[in-house]
């Protein structure tokens, strides 16, 4: 494997399996918020739909941004429902949830991820891969407004 972004082959594959990681993550995290978006009743119902299909449209995005970064780093993504379900850290909740245990299981969803992003950003920012510590903040920021917007349901 040659170098890209100046970067050498060995730091390439550990952000690389960090990606991966992150894009496993996404999609469970997409397909959780899916799930409360079809699922969810209360009497807050129109305002948290309207809000969840905000946020996994940009899960969606978030998704394709992070595997288009592992494409430019010359590896190819792992894409299929089976390995993002065996590879994500995230377990969901069942169609049968509260409304409340949706939004709390959406809120450490968010929160665990930012969280794993943040320390492949400091990776990244070893690197001195600027870009990637770019796209990484964004998503970071992304998914901590998400989360605190999730919590302010559950005030």
């Amino acid at each position: 494997m040659k170098d890209f972004f100046g970067i050498a082959p060995q730091e390439i594959k550990k952000v690389v399996e960090g990606l991966q990681q992150a894009v496993a993550d996404t999609y469970a995290l997409y397909f959780m918020t899916l799930n409360g978006h079809w699922n969810m009743e209360c009497k807050s119902f129109i305002s948290i739909h309207e809000m969840l299909e905000t946020q996994y449209e940009e899960h969606a995005k978030t998704g394709d941004a992070l595997a288009e970064r592992i494409r430019a780093m010359g590896y190819k993504v792992p894409t299929s429902l089976k390995i993002f379900a065996e590879k994500s850290t995230l377990r969901s909740f069942s169609e049968e949830a509260g409304w409340e245990e949706i939004i709390q299981k959406l809120v450490e969803a968010n929160e665990s991820v930012f969280l794993s992003l943040r320390k492949l950003s400091k990776q990244a920012e070893k690197n001195g891969d600027d870009g990637l510590v770019d796209l990484l903040g964004g998503i970071i920021r992304q998914n901590e407004t998400f989360a605190w917007k999730l919590r302010s349901h559950l005030n």
